[in-house]
């Protein structure tokens, strides 16, 4: 998503979008609780005081939805052998509330 979107969804200019980015400014909390809903996550997890995200299932069925379990719970055992890495397990906007930003992490392809 580019600033300029993002901008629009949430009512600020494309600057502002940008202050947030770099930790120059931080969202009113009108604006923070329209960038969890853009995100689909909770202020918290922006704030970077919570790590946790829940999945809206309300329109899947009783099946759908035990599939949707059996698959975070294999990721969770997965987890539990090889853990996240930090910048993973961060949130999602960090210098939008003045958060350092997590280092990228170096990837590599393999042909």
């Amino acid at each position: 998503m580019t600033q300029a979107t993002l901008a629009k969804r949430v009512g600020v200019t494309n600057a502002t979008i940008s202050a947030y980015e770099v930790g120059a400014r931080v969202p009113s909390f009108e604006v923070l609780i329209k960038l969890a809903q853009v995100f689909h996550v909770s202020t918290d997890n922006l704030l970077g005081i919570s790590n946790r995200f829940v999945v809206d299932v309300t329109r899947l069925t009783m099946t759908q939805r035990a599939v949707v379990q059996d698959i975070v719970s294999l990721y969770e055992e997965r987890n539990e052998h090889t853990p996240l890495p930090h910048a993973e397990a961060g949130a999602v906007f960090p210098a939008a509330v003045g958060l350092p930003a997590q280092p990228a992490q170096e990837t590599h392809t393999v042909d």
